[in-house]
């Protein structure tokens, strides 16, 4: 579980997928492989390489990146990924007008996106619940639906309803993790 927390293991999954997509881009992973042999894959630096080429090789045409709740990666992790994905997308080469040919779809809890490393990337942003009142009020709804469900089953006493329902609110952080 730890190992799916680490920008490393994300690149190589991207990676992965894409050389699976397009074999002839493995020439890329395999070149930084025969100088740095097994010390490639614990290099966030190779791996981030290879990924850049591999994307902005014109045979992997346009690519499409998505990276769903980014804030449960590593926090220095993140912040590293996050910055390599600034600095290309936002690179002299492909921001003088030319189609960009990769897009990254971030999804992440706001905390995130608060970040000073985010402010240029929020161009586009979609805030899902911006008050988060809805969302506090759908976690409820949701722990309380389970809480109601199991006390039928259990033959919970309101007491212990009641516990349970402020214990795993506490714990919920306003979110459905």
């Amino acid at each position: 579980m730890a190992r799916q927390k680490d920008a490393r293991s994300i690149l190589q999954s991207l990676i992965y997928q894409i050389i699976r997509r397009h074999r002839s881009l493995i020439k890329y992973a395999k070149t930084v492989f025969e100088v740095q042999g097994p010390n490639l894959t614990p290099s966030f630096s190779s791996l981030w390489n290879i990924f850049q080429r591999v994307v902005l090789d014109p045979k992997s045409g346009f690519t499409y990146i998505i990276l769903d709740a980014i804030d449960e990666c590593a926090e220095n992790s993140r912040q590293l990924l996050i910055e390599s994905i600034r600095d290309l997308v936002y690179s002299p080469g492909l921001a003088e007008g030319h189609q960009q040919p990769i897009k990254f779809l971030l999804t992440s809890r706001p905390i995130v996106f608060e970040q000073p490393v985010m402010s240029i990337m929020l161009r586009n942003c979609l805030a899902i619940d911006e008050s988060r009142l809805g969302l506090a009020g759908d976690v409820v709804l949701v722990i309380q639906t389970k809480i109601d469900e199991l006390a039928r089953i259990y033959d919970y006493d309101e007491k212990t309803k009641t516990h349970l329902t402020q214990t795993l609110y506490s714990k919920a952080d306003q979110t459905f993790l």
